[in-house]
């Protein structure tokens, strides 16, 4: 009987999410509504309007919304302050934010992760602005998420109930384990897919005793040996929470704490980016809602017979129709499968032809802006041409003196800084294994410096991985550190459209747009070489009109992170 009544709300969901048009974004009461702005920093903002509009605030929490480890470990911290999660690119501050602050009328900012993260100058603001501001970081992701937990410890006045391990190399885990470590006086942490835990988690969790303590994701995500390692910790065996992917992960840990989600709605995030599902943690643990994580490729084995069982009143989409369609919402919703066929139809006016494109789903699409060789002169104007679009891209940077500010906004702007080479040297680098790693390290430590945090493990070899000219150096050198390059835990990108910028010294912008049009051909990824050495102006003059294209066919631009496919050549030393 219960499962029959259940089936009638779940049909009358679907008819009246059947009669909203596609692209709108008010939905009947019964139906989807969106909770979304113009860029994750609105869309924060939507949410703490959604949660915490109808009342005073007296905390709100600020975190980078282009690094995902500090805002996801702080979901305990949001529930336990009653206080929202706002997102700043981590420069300055924000207008919006500022105003959403006020609104709330916020006495204190809990302000997350280093000066790299969220800068001293937005600190200064605040204060400023008659604020009082408390500051939780670490050295590293692992070191503020024990700096959060802490703190939880002394709001709460006891030791946490329950703490949850996840993967340290990405976000799909952090995003489902947010609000059920809320829900259950738990603590985030994070955990390395392999070895053992850094010293301060160590330590935390060998004096946490806590009462249980979960490991979300597969061991693939977070190897047996961590669980071993953390078992031995505190002296219980860790309970792992998981599915065959991110989507199943997502819906085994809805599953296992179902009972701390006493809401009558649910939320719905994609699982693609962690922009919209950033701050989707805090809402779900305010109101007591599951999130599930959405594929826009195919359903998610057991989504829709949970949906189904839960019969939710409304269902919150965090994001736009970019970010989760309308056509994949309602196929999660009405247990279709979903088709990424596109049809093309012409619509003919008295005064113009027009072709009008229909997507069944989400197009998987994604492009990453790559830049080798710098920082340069060229870099400022780079990064403002970027900044203008609203596209972020990923560095690929060698030692450069006098540049100390550049490496420093390249990560404040939300880019990723990733490892090329310290010298560039071919003869020193490719000399041996020794003097690469040599070399590597030296970049490294200069990065850290300089940054004031450890360089993401993403790197290009110079010249890429199938170059030949280090044959003459070493023969065999590339096939020996690709393998071992992996084995240390780096992940290595090559490309596969090239711009051509590096073939002369100074290529024409029309030569390089043309080589990227071609280059991108059918490609659902694509990931773009291009240079930012001294010379290299005209990489500048092409790059608006770049990006231009490839948001016209359809890509999400991003940066490389640690959850990036690899692309690599075939090696040919």
């Amino acid at each position: 009987m219960k499962k029959r009544i259940a089936m009638i709300l779940m049909a009358m969901v679907l008819a009246s999410i059947a009669l909203i048009p596609f692209g709108e974004v008010k939905a009947a009461a019964t139906g989807y509504s969106r909770i979304y702005g113009q860029n994750r920093i609105e869309t924060a903002i939507a949410v703490s309007d959604r949660g915490w509009s109808s009342e005073k605030s007296s905390y709100v929490i600020l975190a980078n919304g282009f690094m995902y480890p500090d805002a996801l470990a702080a979901v305990p911290l949001s529930k336990q302050l009653d206080a929202p999660l706002l997102l700043t690119k981590g420069d300055r501050l924000e207008d919006a934010v500022l105003k959403e602050i006020k609104s709330l009328g916020a006495a204190k900012v809990y302000i997350l992760g280093g000066h790299n993260a969220v800068s001293q100058q937005i600190e200064n603001e605040l204060k400023t602005q008659g604020l009082g501001t408390i500051r939780l970081a670490g050295e590293d992701r692992f070191g503020t998420s024990v700096a959060i937990a802490k703190e939880l410890e002394r709001l709460r006045g006891k030791k946490p109930s329950a703490v949850f391990g996840v993967c340290a190399a990405n976000y799909p885990d952090a995003i489902s384990a947010g609000s059920a470590a809320a829900l259950s006086d738990g603590v985030v942490l994070y955990l390395p897919v392999h070895g053992q835990p850094d010293e301060l988690t160590e330590s935390y969790i060998k004096s946490s005793n806590c009462k249980k303590l979960y490991i979300i994701g597969g061991p693939y995500a977070i190897g047996e040996d961590v669980e071993q390692y953390t078992a031995a910790l505190c002296q219980k065996t860790p309970e792992r929470v998981f599915g065959q992917d991110r989507y199943g992960t997502s819906l085994a840990v809805c599953k296992k704490f179902e009972s701390l989600y006493t809401g009558d709605k649910m939320i719905f995030a994609t699982g693609a980016d962690f922009a919209d599902a950033l701050v989707g943690g805090t809402l779900s643990a305010k109101l007591k809602l599951p999130m599930l994580l959405l594929s826009g490729d195919k359903l998610a084995s057991g989504a829709y017979d949970y949906i189904t069982k839960r019969a939710p009143q409304t269902i919150y989409a965090l994001g736009g129709p970019y970010a989760l369609s309308d056509y994949v919402l309602k196929c999660y919703l009405t247990n279709t499968p979903i088709t990424t066929t596109t049809t093309t139809t012409t619509t003919t006016t008295t005064t113009t032809t027009k072709k009008q494109t229909t997507t069944t789903a989400k197009s998987a699409k994604t492009a990453y802006l790559t830049f080798d060789d710098g920082p340069s002169g060229n870099t400022t104007k780079i990064l403002n041409i970027l900044d203008k679009y609203n596209v972020k891209a990923t560095f690929f940077v060698i030692y450069r003196p006098g540049y100390e500010s550049t490496y420093k906004r390249i990560v404040s702007s939300g880019h990723t800084l990733a490892l090329h080479s310290y010298s560039h040297s071919y003869g020193t680098i490719y000399k041996s294994e020794a003097a690469f790693y040599s070399d590597l390290g030296k970049l490294e430590s200069y990065l850290k410096s300089v940054t004031g945090t450890t360089p993401k493990k993403i790197l290009r070899f110079p010249g890429g991985s199938n170059n030949t000219v280090s044959r003459k150096h070493c023969r065999g050198i590339m096939t020996t550190l690709t393998k071992s390059v992996t084995n240390r835990g780096y992940r290595y990108y090559d490309w596969n459209v090239d711009s051509c910028d590096a073939l002369e010294n100074r290529a024409s912008k029309s030569k390089i747009i043309s080589s990227v049009r071609n280059g991108i051909g059918s490609k659902k990824q694509v990931m773009i070489l291009m240079h930012d050495a001294p010379a290299k102006t005209t990489t500048v003059d092409a790059l608006p009109e770049i990006i231009t294209i490839l948001k016209q066919k359809g890509y999400t631009l991003l940066p490389i992170t640690e959850s990036t496919p690899e692309v690599h050549f075939k090696v040919a030393n």
